[in-house]
């Protein structure tokens, strides 16, 4: 166990994101209002959809991630036209409280693509993960992936307070950081099986699903392919 407390959170953060393959089935996960005049999906991976709920949610997790200290969270979950981010910033930036709408408004959505971009590629890669390990019948029990996260607990952090710590700053649940760990497993797994390296793993799974990916308006990036 290291003796800096904050660097092991911010150490297992990094790896997980860096593993990053958490796959979001998740009935667990917090829910959000679906927006009026906004798709109830976002995207649809080999037929399974991700959600407006879901998608938020890990919206939240990565602007609270990358936030410094004390810094308003501001996620942009409004597009096109970012009403309730601009909003926001109002509030709780008072630098940019009389800026003009257009000015926020670009800005909104300059952070929108980032977020979106970090979040769909993590979820869709997460997801074509996920289905390259079913077809290889690579599946993990609920008490394998309570063992290693115990173990990795154990590892990163001296007491609950700590791991309490960890999710608050992150923004994550019990949950999320579980299920990360879950497909950190699978995703190893797949590495071991298929004698890939990740950069091979990544292409091949994106060759498999890639063009069985797609997202709705505002939400098209790299990883999928509009309807």
């Amino acid at each position: 166990m290291g003796r800096d407390n904050t660097a092991n959170r911010k150490s297992l953060s990094l790896r997980l994101s860096l593993l990053v393959f958490g796959v979001v089935l998740a009935t667990w996960l917090i829910p959000s209002v679906v927006r009026a005049g906004t798709a109830a999906n976002v995207a649809e991976v080999v037929g399974t959809p991700i959600t407006r709920q879901v998608f938020d949610h890990w919206m939240f997790v990565t602007a609270k991630s990358s936030a410094s200290r004390g810094q308003a969270v501001i996620v942009p979950a409004d597009p096109p036209r970012f009403t309730e981010c601009i909003t926001r910033v109002r509030e709780t930036s008072p630098r940019h409280r009389h800026d003009s709408e257009k000015i926020l408004r670009d800005d909104c959505g300059q952070l929108f693509v980032s977020l979106r971009d970090q979040v769909l590629d993590f979820l869709i890669t997460a997801h074509w993960l996920e289905d390259r390990a079913f077809t290889d019948h690579i599946a993990f029990t609920p008490a394998q992936v309570r063992r290693a996260f115990a173990a990795d607990k154990r590892e990163q952090f001296q007491t609950p307070g700590d791991f309490k710590a960890f999710l608050t700053e992150t923004g994550q649940t019990i949950e999320d950081v579980i299920f990360r760990v879950r497909v950190t497993l699978i995703y190893q797994a797949l590495l071991n099986k298929e004698h890939l390296t990740p950069t091979a793993l990544s292409t091949e799974v994106a060759h498999l699903f890639k063009s069985r990916t797609t997202c709705a308006r505002y939400y098209a990036m790299s990883d999928c392919v509009r309807p």
